[in-house]
């Protein structure tokens, strides 16, 4: 039986591009267990996220383990160029020290931005990918209210996202991130993703997947996974406060080998997910004439002479 070499790290943090407070690294040292590296990752007892599910498929399958970066920070502004220094180096220099890998199983969140790189998730994967090579599998685990971009697309193998909000499924996205990383070792898959933007930006709704509008084209592609040829899907209504260019929801597929199969699920959630945009609209929904009038009038955030038009 081979034994692989798999790299597992995970980052969480969302990025407000309105906020005028940026991200410190002292943000990072400072939170939860500070930023662990190497053989801290798994000293770390008691975490119920993706790196739990990460280490029981991987462990099961015999492969060793070798634990690169785990950082967090509560929401805020964007993730200073200290910051970037300091998650960078440290990732870089694990990489460098952990010798040869087969794959790497990855959980960047999705939705963070630095002031240096608007998709910092999609850095940190370019830094992987240069790495690994193009040969070897990374597979995400991402925050199903990620902001996927083309270059997070082009750069892992698979990505699977949360299928709940509130979210109480970050092992399981492990698992399954961690399970189609090995399937994929072993050639018992050829993931193949496709994904569909959806022109839709709006504020995380108050009701969640269990029920409301969001709950049907949940229980849609969740269902898919009994269909043949399919590996996951998964739907990121995205968020709202990272102010970048391919900001929106996004529809992902990935199957078995299968492009056309990957297309056509990819696109009939996007339109599943385009038919309740009506129940996820705000009330009141204001004009953009009325929003940008409203905002002028609000002291502070944003500031009188930072008025539009």
């Amino acid at each position: 039986m081979v034994k692989y070499r798999i790299g597992i790290a995970r980052f969480w943090h969302e990025s407000n591009s309105f906020s005028c407070v940026n991200t410190e690294a002292g943000d990072f040292e400072s939170y939860q267990a500070g930023v662990l590296s190497g053989s801290e990752i798994l000293a770390h007892t008691g975490r119920n996220d993706e790196i739990s599910g990460m280490i029981d498929v991987l462990t099961s399958h015999g492969a060793e383990i070798v634990p690169l970066l785990s950082a967090g920070a509560l929401p805020s502004g964007l993730i200073n160029e200290d910051a970037v220094n300091l998650l960078e180096s440290t990732l870089r220099s694990q990489l460098d020290s952990a010798g040869q890998l087969d794959g790497v199983c990855i959980a960047p969140h999705g939705a963070m931005s630095s002031t240096q790189y608007a998709d910092f998730d999609g850095y940190i994967l370019q830094i992987l990918r240069e790495q690994l090579g193009s040969d070897a599998p990374i597979t995400v685990a991402l925050d199903c209210h990620a902001v996927v971009t083309r270059q997070m697309v082009k750069l892992a193998t698979a990505l699977v996202a949360y299928r709940t909000h509130p979210h109480v499924d970050l092992v399981e996205t492990g698992v399954r991130a961690a399970q189609i990383l090995m399937d994929t070792l072993a050639e018992k898959i050829k993931p193949v993703t496709r994904y569909q933007r959806i022109p839709l930006i709006f504020p995380t709704p108050d009701d969640g997947t269990d029920d409301g509008p969001m709950k049907g084209p949940f229980d849609m592609f969740i269902a898919w996974d009994q269909m043949e040829k399919v590996i996951a899907c998964s739907l990121c209504p995205g968020y709202a406060w990272q102010d970048v260019s391919e900001l929106g929801a996004t529809a992902i597929a990935i199957t078995d080998d299968d492009v056309v199969l990957a297309d056509r699920l990819a696109g009939e959630l996007a339109q599943a997910f385009w038919a309740i945009r009506g129940e996820l609209a705000p009330e009141p929904m204001l004009s953009p004439d009325a929003a940008f009038d409203r905002a002028a009038r609000i002291d502070g955030v944003p500031g009188r002479d930072h008025r539009l038009g």
